[in-house]
C-alpha cells in the first residue's frame, strides 16, 4: 500500500443518517446512468460498425474460426456475440462480414431484441473500467475521490454512448485502464502475484482493440522514465533480480497463454514465409499500421482530409465532454500539479498516462471519432473525482461556500446526461452551439443510429414514400419504411419527403460537392440528431 500523502484529503466526520443518505443517493445515481445506457439498446438501430463485430464474434464462437477480419481482435468482439449465441442464433457463414452480421440480427425476426443481447456484452466492460477507476483512486488518491470519480464516470455521454453499442471501444478504454492500473501496482510492489495481474492485463487490452499496444507501449516507456528519474518513493525496495526474472516470466507466460487460447492456438504465416502462434494477431497489427498510414476521409470544421489534423482529438474532446467535468478534471490536475513535490510518484503517472494517450491519438491519420480516445476518460475521471474530495476537504476547513463549487459542478455533469439520455451518441456541450454539424461528424454524430426513429415519424406522419439517402448498416427493407426511392446526389426530386443523414450533408458534401442542392435548405425536423426531413413542393 502507498504511503500516506500531507495532501491527501482525509476522511471528513459525516453523521451516520447522512452517510446512508450519500450511499443511497450513489447507488440511485449510477442506476440512473446505467438505465440510459439499457434503454439506449431498443432506441437506436445498429451503428455503422456493429453487424462487422457481432458476425466475427459469431464465427468464433459458432465454428471456431476467426477468418473474416485479422484488423480487430477477438475477446470484445466475443463478448458482443454472446448475447445472440445464446439466443439461439448461429453463424450464417455469409462471404461478407457486415451481412453475416446482418442476417444474425435478423436470424429470427427478432432485430431488436437480438441487437440489444449483443449490445449487453459491453456491460461487462464498462463495470470492469467503474471497478479499476474506483481501485486506482481509492489506493493513491483517497476513498471519497473514489467514489466521485466513478459517478463522473458514469455520466459521460461518451462513456455511456459507447457502452450502449456493439462496439471495442469501451472494451478498449476499460482494459487499457487495468492493465495501467497492474503496471502502477507492479512499480509500487513487483510481485509475481501483481505481474501476473499485468500479462493478463496486458493481453486482455492487447485482445479488445489493436490500439491498446500502442497506447500502452508508449505509457509504460514514459512510466517507467518517471519511475526511474527520481519518481521513486523514498520507501521503495527494489525486488531482487532473480526473483524479478521470475515475476517477469510469470507475467510473460501467462500473457502468452491468454493471447494464444483467444485465437484458438492457432499457428501459421504470418510474413516472409515466418509462421507464429496466432498469426491473426501479428496480420491485425500489419492491417492497422496499413491503414493508418493510408488515413481515412474525415471531416472537421467543414473541411475533408484523408491523412486528419493533428489537432483533431483535443477540439472533439473540448466539444463532446460536459463543460463542467472538463473544469473537475483540469482543477484534479492543477492540484496535483500544486503539490508536485508532495505528491506521490503514483500520482505523477497518473498525470503522464492520458497525456501520452493523447499525444498518440493526435499522431493518427485515422481521425474518425472521439471514440478512438475513450481511453483518456477513466484518467480523466480520478482526477475530477479528485478534486471534488479536495475542495469538499477545502471547505471543511476553511470556507463552507466552497462546497457549494462541486456540488454545482456534479449537479450540471449529472444534468448534461440527463438532457442527452436519448442522443448520448450525438452529444455535444455547450461550446458546440446550436450546429455541431457543423464542426464534426461521423461516429460523433452521424454513425446510422436513428433509423427506426424516421420509420415511427414517418408512421406518424402518414408519409407513404420517401426519398432518402441514408449512411448505415440496417437494412432498409427491414426497417418498416414506406416505399423508399434512392436520393440523388446531384438532381432533387420535383417533391414529396427527403430524408438524409446528415454524413450526406458535411463529410459527403466537403469531399465532392454532394448533395450541395440541399444544404441549403432548412429541414421540417432533424429525427433524432442524425437524419434530416425535408418536404419539397412543386
Amino acid at each position: 500500500m502507498s504511503e500516506q500523502r500531507a495532501d491527501q484529503p482525509s476522511l471528513n466526520p459525516i453523521p451516520v443518517p447522512f452517510r446512508w443518505l450519500l450511499r443511497i443517493s450513489f447507488l440511485l445515481l449510477v442506476g440512473l446512468s446505467l438505465s440510459y445506457v439499457i434503454q439506449s439498446w431498443t432506441q437506436l438501430s445498429a451503428t455503422m460498425d456493429e453487424p462487422a463485430h457481432i458476425g466475427a464474434g459469431m464465427q468464433w464462437l459458432d465454428k471456431g474460426l476467426y477468418t473474416y477480419e485479422a484488423k480487430h481482435p477477438p475477446l470484445a468482439r466475443i463478448a458482443i456475440a454472446l448475447g445472440p449465441y445464446f439466443k439461439g442464433i448461429r453463424s450464417f457463414s455469409v462471404k461478407e462480414l457486415g451481412n453475416e452480421g446482418n442476417e444474425i440480427l435478423h436470424a429470427k425476426d427478432d432485430y431488436i431484441n437480438t441487437l440489444a443481447s449483443a449490445r449487453s456484452g459491453n456491460l461487462l466492460f464498462l463495470a470492469l473500467a467503474c471497478l479499476s477507476i474506483f481501485l486506482w483512486t481509492r489506493r493513491w488518491f483517497s476513498p471519497p475521490a473514489a467514489y466521485w470519480a466513478v459517478l463522473l464516470f458514469l455520466n459521460l455521454p461518451p462513456i455511456l454512448a459507447h457502452s450502449g453499442v456493439a462496439a471495442l471501444d469501451m472494451a478498449c478504454a476499460a482494459t487499457v485502464t487495468l492493465a495501467l492500473y497492474a503496471f502502477v501496482l507492479c512499480l509500487e510492489n513487483p510481485s509475481w502475484r501483481n505481474f501476473a495481474l499485468l500479462g493478463s492485463a496486458v493481453v486482455i487490452a492487447f485482445l479488445s482493440k489493436l490500439s491498446s499496444p500502442v497506447f500502452l507501449g508508449f505509457c509504460f516507456f514514459l512510466g517507467l522514465m518517471s519511475f526511474f528519474t527520481g519518481g521513486r518513493s523514498p520507501a521503495f525496495r527494489p525486488m531482487p533480480w532473480r526473483s524479478l526474472c521470475s515475476g517477469l516470466g510469470v507475467g510473460l507466460l501467462a500473457g502468452f497463454l491468454v493471447l494464444w487460447a483467444s485465437y484458438r492456438f492457432s499457428f501459421g504465416p504470418v510474413k516472409f514465409g515466418i509462421s507464429l502462434p496466432f498469426p491473426e494477431f501479428f496480420l491485425g497489427i500489419l492491417e492497422a499500421r496499413k491503414h493508418n498510414a493510408m488515413g481515412h476521409g474525415a471531416f472537421l470544421f467543414g473541411e475533408y482530409r484523408i491523412d486528419g489534423w493533428w489537432y483533431f482529438f483535443p477540439v472533439v474532446i473540448l466539444f463532446k465532454t460536459p463543460i463542467a467535468f472538463l473544469i473537475l478534471a483540469t482543477t484534479g490536475v492543477l492540484v496535483t500539479l500544486r503539490q508536485l513535490i508532495r505528491s506521490s510518484w503514483q500520482s505523477h503517472l497518473t498525470l503522464i498516462f492520458p497525456l501520452a494517450i493523447l499525444l498518440i491519438c493526435m499522431t493518427s491519420n485515422i481521425n474518425i471519432g472521439l471514440r478512438h480516445a475513450l481511453a483518456i476518460y477513466p484518467l480523466l475521471a480520478i482526477f475530477g473525482g479528485y478534486a471534488i474530495a479536495r475542495l469538499f476537504e477545502y471547505s471543511s476547513r476553511s470556507h463552507r461556500l466552497v462546497a457549494l463549487v462541486p456540488v454545482l459542478l456534479m449537479a450540471w455533469t449529472i444534468a448534461e446526461t440527463w438532457r442527452s439520455r436519448d442522443n448520448h451518441l450525438a452529444y455535444f456541450n455547450q461550446f458546440a452551439g446550436d450546429h455541431p454539424e457543423h464542426i464534426v461528424g461521423d461516429s460523433d454524430l452521424d454513425w446510422g443510429q436513428d433509423l427506426y426513429r424516421l420509420s415511427a415519424r414517418l408512421k406518424q406522419l402518414g408519409v407513404d414514400r420517401i426519398s432518402l439517402a441514408y449512411f448505415g448498416p440496417a437494412r432498409l427493407d427491414k426497417a418498416g419504411l414506406p416505399s423508399v426511392a434512392p436520393l440523388s446526389p446531384n438532381f432533387p426530386p420535383d417533391s414529396g419527403y427527403v430524408a438524409i443523414s446528415v454524413r450526406y450533408l458535411t463529410y459527403e458534401f466537403a469531399k465532392d460537392g454532394s448533395f450541395g442542392w440541399l444544404v441549403d435548405r432548412t429541414p421540417i425536423e432533424v429525427v433524432g440528431k442524425s437524419i434530416y426531413l425535408y418536404k419539397l413542393d412543386r
